[in-house]
């Protein structure tokens, strides 16, 4: 007697895990995404206070984004 995943999940289950698995890709992708950037490094020729504001606003915002898209892997998985 040959035994069916479905005869022992119920197919609610298995199409909520298939939903869980196709976000945690795409939380995934958007990581490895954010990861490159940070990892890239900032380059930005200074050459007045304005260029240093520009440079704070910008690496606060890669933070933001690093911080929320961990949040949603934890949340994922």
């Amino acid at each position: 007697m040959s035994v069916k995943i479905t005869d022992l999940i119920e197919q609610g289950v298995i199409e909520h895990l298939k939903e869980l698995d196709s976000e945690l890709l795409k939380v995934l992708d958007t990581y490895t995404r954010v990861a490159r950037d940070l990892a890239r490094g900032i380059d930005v020729s200074v050459s007045g206070i304005e260029d240093i504001d520009r440079l704070e606003r910008l690496l606060v915002e890669r933070g933001r984004e690093a911080a929320q898209v961990q949040q949603q892997l934890t949340r994922v998985v």
